[in-house]
């Protein structure tokens, strides 16, 4: 039987739908081993057959369109949402599903936008003060 080439998931209660080719652009990650059938990698599945995935929808969605629009899968770069609560689920399960996040090293530029107000530094100004907020940028 040959494999649909659109895929089903269901995402913390919503069904997400998208081709596999997207879902396993990146070959080594767990979600395409998932995708491929892998079910040593699958945790669960819902009442209609569909893998769960228990994650929060709107993560999932930020990682979808990352593979969408992913020009080198050789060199894969994602990025977390620019939402600072959803950094740290985003950030769970991306390792979890085998992503990689881009790190930003101290010569990195950032652009911050304060009260209206445009500041650009480089990343190791903003990480002077280890444990402050802005040193996770």
């Amino acid at each position: 039987m040959k494999k649909s080439k659109v895929v089903k998931i269901n995402v913390g209660g919503e069904i997400i739908m998208s081709t596999r080719d997207i879902l396993t652009r990146i070959r080594s990650s767990k979600l395409a081993s998932m995708i491929n059938g892998n079910c040593e990698d699958i945790s669960a599945f819902d009442c209609d057959g569909n893998i769960f995935l228990n994650y929060n929808p709107i993560l999932f969605y930020h990682l979808l369109e990352q593979l969408r629009t992913l020009e080198d899968e050789n060199f894969p770069i994602f990025y977390p949402p620019k939402s600072r609560l959803l950094v740290i689920p985003f950030r769970q399960m991306f390792q979890e599903l085998g992503f990689r996040i881009a790190s930003l090293s101290n010569d990195d530029i950032i652009t911050l936008n304060v009260g209206g107000e445009i500041f650009v530094t480089r990343c190791q100004t903003l990480s002077q003060v280890p444990y402050s907020k802005l040193a996770i940028v």
